[in-house]
């Protein structure tokens, strides 16, 4: 959810409403307030995606078993039959 979030705050940091592509458009509009925002939440819901992400396989890698063990239990079912 958050690195949808960052793309949708990318879309409207470089185009519609914040023109960040365009500077001299953002002159004439005055809406470098505007853009300011747009940058902070972009980084905030990158740093977040990729915080969770993070968390997200970590998690995973503690539940995995151990590659001796799953070894073992594929030895012990070929042995079985």
């Amino acid at each position: 959810m958050c690195f949808f979030a960052a793309a949708w705050q990318a879309c409207g940091f470089a185009g519609k409403p914040s023109f960040a592509l365009y500077p001299e458009l953002v002159q004439k509009l005055a809406n470098q307030n505007f853009n300011e925002g747009q940058a902070f939440a972009l980084q905030v819901f990158l740093v977040l995606g990729f915080i969770f992400l993070l968390l997200a396989m970590r998690a995973e890698w503690a539940h995995k078993p151990d590659v001796d063990k799953q070894d073992d239990k594929h030895d012990e079912t070929t042995n079985a039959s």
